[in-house]
């Protein structure tokens, strides 16, 4: 492989990794801000997740849950959209702007809207590399080179290999998330089976 290539093929591999999972590496809380009720987020983040929620002193632990644009036009949804009418809580997801940025229109008075302060989860977007001279020290040198073995497999026609492969990657991946596997700090918590079943016949 020329040096342009190898870049490629790490910038894939990359690729397939920010948009495979949910690691921390990955995603961020941001403040944000809205516009005419509008919500952008910088170029730099794919998405938000799930909801986007008010920071704003007194309303504290709201939320605009974040609905696919499809939502304006349910049965269930607000209908044609219109910003000076409704107020349903919902963050619309109105897909990326002509310059790639990811916008969000809440529901309600736009005043009162832009007034808000909010904070999300958002995912990186991935930005593609295209300089060969600089000298990278990933985290996770082993689940890279793995990746780079997996993807020759797919070029091969090796999926069942692939896959596999492709598996440890992910495990090895998971395994530095470190929180989800602390287990319980209390310890087992036996269960007193006359308290556990309903109407248990005790002799």
């Amino acid at each position: 492989m020329t040096d342009g290539q190898k870049l490629q093929r790490i910038n894939e591999i990359l690729d397939r990794w920010y948009e495979a999972e949910d690691w921390r590496g990955v995603r961020s809380v941001q403040a944000l801000t809205s516009v005419g009720g509008i919500i952008t987020l910088d170029a730099g983040y794919l998405r938000a997740d799930k909801r986007i929620t008010i920071t704003t002193a007194g309303h504290e632990g709201c939320f605009y849950e974040i609905k696919p644009l499809d939502y304006q036009f349910e049965s269930s949804g607000p209908g044609y959209f219109d910003v000076a009418t409704g107020c349903l809580g919902v963050a619309i997801d109105l897909g990326d702007h002509t310059n790639g940025q990811r916008r969000y229109q809440l529901t309600g008075d736009t005043t009162v809207l832009d007034a808000f302060t909010y904070k999300a989860v958002l995912r990186k977007r991935y930005v593609w590399a295209t300089d060969t001279t600089p000298i990278v020290i990933p985290d996770c040198y082993t689940a890279l080179e793995l990746s780079v073995r997996a993807r020759h497999m797919e070029d091969e026609g090796a999926f069942d290999t692939s896959r596999g492969l492709w598996q440890d990657v992910w495990t090895m991946l998971d395994s530095n998330l470190g929180q989800f596997e602390q287990g319980n700090d209390f310890g087992s918590m036996p269960l007193d089976p006359l308290c556990s079943v309903p109407q248990f016949a005790a002799i």
